[in-house]
């Protein structure tokens, strides 16, 4: 994985290396020698040491025979990947961290010492761009620690050997590229948002809500906003009156409300016009940003699993590359985020109970319960003596609610199954260390909002009964588990724990930009802060000085 911080580039490590001089050697094969063991004993950077250390070990066990020039100069395999690093923007990289303009002046190569200076950059080159594209070029945790995503390892060294080999290094390092539909089709709308941002894109100004029918003098400039972001076709009817907004520009403002996660009203108000005056310049950014966190995902999320999307609201259940459900959710209140990591289920629970999270239990009910002393039993929150095995069961009316804080209450409160549960009916648990899971909520009014940020972390389902009986239907194939069998259950309100026969992946993703099968390109806010720090280290993290 290659760290955030370098030194101060490739051009710079080949530097250090040695290499600039001819003065030192009269082949390729003795620069790269002597200046190789120059430097092998001395103290590396940890941000660039790993790297180099791969091309130091590579050399000095292949008594330093180059892989990329020869006798005759510089080969066209040479020439062939100089190309590749050349356009590593197109991947959504940043083509001067592979010291990109000195390999350039490099091809041209005429000494020997000029030639091992390509030779040490190409394969230094090499391997930060295949570690970049298979597993990101920041490290997840040090962007953001709810970011608990582990990227899968490059074996650097093993690119260097099967590069030295191969006759088409070209195609070996396509290998690195992700290989999902989504990246894929997120690398397809950066290119082709970086050809809207050299359009034309006029502002749409503030002012009283846009609603069908009406005429405003913005309207025109509304019309050629949605035209440059593909929302309405170029040369789309237009009526007499310019300024009328029109069901032809309705069905173009729906559409972009669609792909902005807007509420779908047709009414142009203060959320629509200001994703509207978004920058595309921004879009650009927002999408490589969401095509790093792409390459710190696995290829294979598995054959079946449940997939959520924290930013966009939304959770889908995929088997064997097919959605079979997906359910709007909600998720962790901004002071309340919910991380990034992958969970496995296990365990459905049916009329769960819910065991009141500490700090939840100390910071709000303690004081719900000092303001209302029947609180306790409105909400059938029962009380342990704490959190040991075997606990006692406490009479509230015996504790002196009032001698308690949230620093010092000691004890365990679970609330009983049933109408009016925080969990609902249905929880679906995958044991974490972050106390995440799944489940229903009688809080059902919420899921009608479009932006749906209000959980304390955990992730409520808008229907959890039809996910329960996708889950166990279509991926347990238990038919002992009826739609039937299940409400019946439901009606009992005794809790029941329902053991998976294999526990299923859950994947809790942020991803700010995505591009649907059908070419659409979505955006949603950074509802949690996200994107920021991430954007920026992405721009400044790996500039070189050339």
């Amino acid at each position: 994985m290659v760290q955030p911080l370098r030194l101060a580039g490739l051009a710079a490590t080949v530097a250090v290396l040695g290499l600039m001089s001819s003065a030192w050697a009269d082949d390729v094969a003795d620069a790269l020698k002597a200046r190789v063991a120059a430097v092998d004993g001395l103290p590396v950077a940890a941000a660039n040491g790993a790297e180099r250390s791969t091309v130091v070990k590579f050399y000095a066990g292949r008594d330093y025979k180059p892989i990329w020039v020869d006798d005759g100069g510089v080969t066209e395999r040479a020439r062939q990947v100089a190309t590749v690093l050349a356009s590593s923007a197109s991947e959504g990289l940043e083509p001067r961290s592979y010291g990109v303009p000195r390999i350039a002046e490099l091809l041209s190569a005429k000494t020997p010492a000029e030639r091992a200076e390509l030779e040490a950059l190409l394969s230094l080159a090499s391997v930060s761009y295949a570690s970049d594209l298979a597993s990101g070029r920041l490290e997840p945790a040090k962007i953001d620690p709810e970011n608990y995503v582990i990227p899968r390892d490059v074996d650097e060294a093993k690119v260097l050997a099967d590069l030295a080999e191969t006759s088409d290094p070209v195609e070996y390092l396509k290998h690195y590229v992700p290989d999902t539909p989504e990246y894929i089709r997120l690398r397809d709308a950066l290119a082709s948002y970086r050809r809207i941002a050299k359009t034309s894109r006029p502002t749409v100004p503030d002012g009283p809500a846009i609603k069908p029918g009406m005429v405003d003098a913005r309207v025109p400039m509304l019309r050629a906003r949605l035209v440059s972001t593909g929302d309405l076709a170029e040369g789309a009817p237009v009526g007499a009156d310019l300024n009328l907004y029109d069901g032809t520009l309705q069905a173009a403002v729906k559409h972009f409300q669609i792909r902005h996660g807007l509420d779908i009203d047709g009414a142009v108000g203060k959320q629509t016009i200001e994703e509207l005056n978004v920058p595309v310049e921004q879009r650009v950014d927002q999408i490589l940003a969401n095509m790093e966190r792409r390459r710190w995902m696995p290829d294979n999320p598995g054959p079946m699993y449940v997939f959520v999307n924290l930013a966009d609201f939304q959770l889908k259940v995929v088997r064997d590359s097919k959605t079979l459900y997906t359910s709007r959710v909600i998720v962790g209140a901004p002071y309340t985020r919910t991380p990034v990591f992958t969970g496995r289920m296990t365990y459905v629970e049916v009329n769960p109970y819910w065991v009141v999270p500490p700090s939840i239990a100390a910071k709000e009910i303690l004081a719900a319960v000092k303001r209302d002393p029947g609180y306790l039993a409105k909400q059938r929150l029962t009380v342990f003596s704490g959190w040991q095995a075997g606990a006692d069961v406490v009479d509230p009316a015996t504790i002196r609610w009032a001698s308690y804080s949230p620093g010092t209450f000691p004890y365990k409160l679970r609330q009983e199954p049933g109408d009016g549960n925080s969990l609902g009916r249905i929880a679906f648990m995958m044991p974490n260390k972050y106390n995440i899971y799944l489940h229903d909520t009688p809080a059902k009014s919420l899921f009608d909002r479009a932006s749906r940020g209000f959980s304390h972390g955990c992730i409520r389902v808008q229907n959890p009964t039809r996910l329960a009986e996708v889950i166990f239907r279509d991926i347990e194939q238990d038919p002992k588990w009826t739609p039937e069998t299940l409400q019946a259950a439901i009606d009992t309100s005794q809790n029941q724990i329902v053991s998976l026969r294999k526990p299923i992946p859950v994947h809790l993703a942020y991803i700010t930009a995505f591009a649907n099968k059908d070419g659409t390109v979505h955006f949603r806010r950074d509802v949690y802060g996200r994107d920021g720090r991430l954007m920026t280290l992405l721009k400044t993290g790996r500039q070189i000085a050339q």
